[in-house]
């Protein structure tokens, strides 16, 4: 039994694997076992549980049958010379060698090809032309695996060998991607990856290749139809619109060929279904097209579908019904994790809220209503924080790395770029920058009114991870269904899955877009070194996570497991989740009312002006018309109110020094001023004007009377107080699995199983936080996703990692930096926690906390003491809710009352020890 898997990849990708691991899911255990795995899947149980293994029979059986042929004598008996020559050109070489799984793959396809008893052992999809699948994990090179088939069959001749290939794709992306299938295409795949010996090069130019999107299998009708109907176009002029001419025997490759299977044997009647049908009714029409009289024959001499998941997309969870019958090979995702072919998926265990995000409680009702679950938040606080730390490892790198989300609907989507675009998940990242987003999906698609406009998407996409391309600097994309097959980006470091997966096949479809690796220099062990994707939300059952368990020792700078250690729960450390600071400011405005002399306004110098009418082009003065306005008194109090305001505006740093009350607390500063204006009017305005007569009065005069407010206003106190927006409490409990090079050592008072640190004084300070008896428990913010929200030098809004949180025997939840030498980053940061610890003592709910900073070249074991000391001094009011006895300092608190944690936060109870024991 094996309690944690060191290292996942342990094949090498160019031989045959010869171990693996076998997980129950029973036990929810892994079992390193010798040998190859068994070729099979992961599905669910009735109980919902992922992991339960299905064998794929037919390919159990077939693989010894392979081998035997292979390593028979003679090798490969019974084929061809040049496909002997083509099999050794293949496999024995000493550089540029293909992958064990190609190599397998093509040998399979061969094998099947050339010995027809091979149908009996699989059930093919009641068409009349053979099928044979090839079941290979995404990014282990099924393109070159296409190559090798077409070179074998157009180097070879007889009536078993087709010289017309036709091979369909699901989408334009994919037909892209595979023009390199082409011999004419500068950049074929069979002389980048040396296919074909050099002296039969030009024999395949005598290929016949075509290379389009299954909808081009739709035959021309007088009714348009989702399924392709015989209608009007007779077979051979179908097919020879597909093809070019007349072609026969032709052999097809369906990429990506789980998109085609008969919905009539499935009882299905989804849009998968109707495309579905389009794919096969159009390739059985091809075929009827070389029947015989009698009904025998056909054109299509062989088809090969490739997929990475060959089920049937139900919906439903992945049964045997489900998954293609004709599959021959099988090299799976496992497979390919242990052989180093693909990234190493990096996903919580079954069960953690992370698993399948979109299934807990209130996330899909929260999504639909537009608003974002603070769960997802959380979700995306820890895998922006580690999307963070692997774009800094990726600094001398030209492109960035990649987060996308897939969503279930494009309201979901929406929601997610708004809170992106807004900057509410507290990312201090690349993540929430404008031209750093790409959001893709129908709606978005729709929204974009010109073609040059949907170009730059589409080309954005294609070259996303590409230097020097559209996309060079995208790293986060927010997807409903656009990122399909074909799409591949190899820069895909993490993953978040927001929809419902209710099968495997999906899940691995969302993953398999994130699985290209960036790298393939094998190590001194001829093994590929580990390339992580971290996956939140998809819950792919059995899917193994690797795991180095922690030595005794410190420092080094190997990759070490950081998670969290259930048998500590006593050392959980919360903290409140702040995206805003602002200082509130309270100020008593008020007028010197000895200052203002009273008015005396008996005229009213209102404009007027006489009008009349043109006549010869000149205007008569008589008869003529007097035009006056006329104000209504409440119009003309808010007039001299805005004139006020606009005054505090322009001059309160001049008026009123450092705190503006305009700008820190305007409505409390407008309510005051309207209540001076209306004392102001009515005290001290004299006139023996009538009402009407007034009004006109005042609505010349407004802006007299504005400036002799605001001339004799005074400001009696005033007080600041930083305010947090506070959108919830982040804790420790919820860090994800992660690794990291930095140097590390085991800690004891920690909720983590390791601590690590960027510098020896950062090491000096958690190791002796460890031994202090005043410390209860202690955290390093950088592994648990704990931020603040700061202003720096360049005015740019921006969130920074302390270096430590501390719970204190003295009540105190300590924020702990660690500095070598300060610059005006790091005031400006210690500014912003220093008003972060204000902002949080005044809400109270949250415990009492303070900062403190240990500067490289002081003793850390003399300053660490000095802290704590100076904690225990802190003045600090607090009553009892019962007896009322009330304290003033921290100690006395603490004597007093009971010091308690309460769901990760350090707080001193509402009743004193003497009321607690009544």
């Amino acid at each position: 039994m094996v309690k944690g898997i060191d290292k996942l990849i342990m094949c090498r990708p160019h031989e045959m694997p010869d171990k693996y691991y076998r997980y129950d899911s029973e036990q929810d255990e892994y079992f390193k076992e010798n040998g190859r795995r068994p070729s099979g899947y992961q599905s669910m149980n009735k109980a919902g549980k992922y992991g339960i293994h299905r064998p794929i029979d037919s390919v159990n059986k077939i693989r010894p049958l392979v081998n035997k042929w292979r390593d028979g004598k003679p090798k490969y008996s019974g084929t061809s010379n040049i496909t002997k020559k083509l099999l050794s050109h293949w496999r024995y070489r000493d550089e540029a060698r293909l992958f064990f799984c190609q190599l397998e793959a093509i040998e399979t396809i061969i094998f099947a090809s050339e010995n027809p008893d091979i149908d009996k052992l699989i059930k093919n999809d009641k068409g009349d032309f053979n099928r044979y699948c090839t079941k290979m994990a995404t990014g282990t090179g099924k393109t070159i695996v296409m190559g090798m088939l077409i070179a074998y069959h157009i180097l070879n001749s007889g009536k078993n060998y087709a010289k017309d290939i036709l091979v369909l794709t699901p989408n334009l992306t994919v037909k892209h991607r595979l023009q390199v299938l082409l011999p004419s295409n500068p950049n074929n795949i069979y002389q980048e990856f040396d296919l074909v010996p050099a002296h039969l090069l030009n024999k395949l130019s005598s290929a016949n290749i075509r290379i389009t999107n299954f909808h081009q299998l739709k035959p021309k009708t007088s009714k348009t139809s989702s399924v392709a109907k015989l209608g009007t176009q007779s077979p051979k002029s179908f097919t020879k619109s597909i093809l070019g001419y007349n072609a026969s025997n032709i052999l097809v490759i369906n990429d990506e060929g789980h998109h085609a299977w008969r919905p009539s044997e499935y009882n299905n009647k989804t849009k998968e279904a109707e495309e579905a049908g389009l794919w096969t009714s159009g390739l059985d029409i091809i075929h009827k097209a070389g029947k015989n009289a009698d009904n025998s024959g056909g054109k299509i001499l062989r088809c090969h579908d490739f997929s990475a998941t060959p089920f049937v997309p139900t919906g439903k969870s992945s049964t045997d019904e489900t998954l293609f019958s004709w599959i021959i090979s099988d090299f799976s995702l496992w497979d390919a994790i242990e052989s180093g072919l693909v990234k190493t998926p990096r996903t919580p265990s079954q069960g953690d809220k992370f698993y399948h995000l979109y299934q807990q409680d209130g996330v899909s009702a929260e999504l639909k209503k537009g608003s974002m679950p603070k769960l997802v938040k959380d979700a995306y606080q820890l895998l922006g924080s580690d999307w963070q730390e692997t774009n800094k490892a990726w600094s001398n790198r030209s492109t960035p790395p990649v987060m996308i989300t897939v969503c279930n609907t494009t309201k979901h989507a929406k929601t997610i770029v708004d809170q992106f675009c807004r900057n509410k998940l507290l990312l201090n990242t690349d993540l929430v920058k404008e031209d750093s987003l790409l959001h893709i999906d129908s709606e978005a698609i729709k929204a974009i009114t010109t073609e040059e406009g949907k170009k730059a998407i589409r080309d954005k996409v294609f070259t996303v991870g590409k230097p020097g391309k559209l996309g060079e600097k995208i790293c986060n994309i927010v997807s409903v269904d656009m990122l399909t097959e074909g799409w591949d980006a190899r820069t895909v470091t993490h993953i978040m899955g927001l929809r419902a997966f209710g099968s495997q096949l999906l899940c691995e479809q969302v993953v398999g877009r994130g699985l290209r690796r960036t790298s393939y220099d094998l190590n001194e062990s001829g093994l590929y070194e580990s390339e992580p994707v971290s996956i939140l939300g998809v819950p792919f059952g059995g899917l193994p996570t690797e795991y180095k368990p922690e030595s005794s020792g410190g420092g080094g700078n190997d990759i070490h497991p950081v998670d969290i250690c259930p048998d500590k729960p006593k050392h959980i450390i919360s903290w409140p989740i702040v995206s805003d600071i602002r200082d509130t400011i309270t100020v008593n405005l008020d007028i010197n009312w000895n200052a203002v002399t009273p008015r005396q306004f008996d005229r009213t110098p209102h404009p007027t002006v006489k009008v009349g009418p043109v006549i010869d082009g000149w205007v008569a003065t008589k008869p003529s018309k007097t035009i006056q306005s006329h104000t209504r008194q409440l119009t003309i109090t808010y007039g001299i109110l805005q004139d006020v305001m606009g005054n505090l505006r322009r001059l309160d740093k001049l008026s009123w020094g450092e705190y503006s009350p305009y700008n820190e607390n305007p409505q409390q500063t407008t309510i005051k001023i309207l209540s001076i204006i209306k004392s102001y009017l009515k005290k001290y305005v004299k006139t023996r004007l009538d009402e009407k007569g007034l009004q006109d009065m005042l609505s010349a005069w407004r802006d007299v009377i504005a400036r002799d407010i605001f001339a004799n206003l005074t400001k009696r106190d005033s007080e600041s107080i930083p305010k947090a927006t506070i959108e919830g409490t982040a804790s420790t409990d919820i860090a994800q699995r992660q690794t990291t090079k930095k140097r590390k050592f085991k800690s004891k008072k920690t909720h983590l199983n390791i601590m690590t640190g960027d510098s020896d004084l950062e090491i000096v300070i958690g190791k002796e936080l460890d031994k202090d008896k005043r410390v209860i428990s202690w955290a390093k913010s950088d592994m648990v996703g704990f931020s603040i929200p700061y202003i720096h030098p360049d005015n740019s809004e921006r969130n920074y990692k302390p270096d430590f949180i501390v719970h204190l025997s003295t009540g105190i939840s300590l924020v702990l930096e660690g500095k070598g030498k300060e610059d005006d980053v790091d005031r400006a940061k210690k500014y912003a926690l220093e008003r972060w610890v204000l902002a949080i003592n005044n809400e109270e709910r949250y415990g009492v906390w303070d900062s403190a900073t240990i500067y490289g070249g002081q003793d850390v074991h003399i300053r660490l003491d000095d802290i704590i000391r100076y904690t225990e001094k802190k003045k600090y009011t607090h009553y009892c809710h019962v007896c009322g006895i009330k304290t003033k300092t921290l100690a006395d608190s603490i004597k007093q009352f009971e010091l308690k944690k309460t769901q990760g936060l350090l707080q001193i109870s509402t009743y004193c020890k003497k009321c607690k024991l009544k």
